[in-house]
């Protein structure tokens, strides 16, 4: 089995169908983004990306209604231009193998 797949991953849900990891974001009601969701999603992405075994890549949202809102504004909420920045970043490594 591999590493990724027996890691808890903050946020996310993972499994494998033949060579294609599903990764589905978990985080009610809005399917909303958090710098730790963000970093486990990085690992992640670097962990499918060195496993010769993983072919593709499916990122999709729990719930029925839509896959993601995008960033978790109450993050921000204490107005925190640092955090920001820090979530801005998150979102640039998660893009990135």
């Amino acid at each position: 089995m591999s590493d990724w797949a027996t890691r808890t991953h903050t946020g996310l849900h993972v499994e494998r169908d033949g060579h294609v990891a599903i990764v589905t974001l978990r985080n009610p009601p809005a399917n909303t983004w958090t710098v730790h969701s963000l970093a486990a999603l990085r690992d992640l992405v670097r962990a499918l990306d060195a496993d010769r075994s993983i072919y593709a890549l499916v990122i999709t949202g729990d719930g029925e209604k839509f896959f993601s809102a995008g960033a978790d504004l109450k993050q921000f909420a204490d107005g925190d231009k640092a955090a920001a920045r820090e979530a801005a970043r998150r979102f640039g490594e998660a893009s990135r193998p």
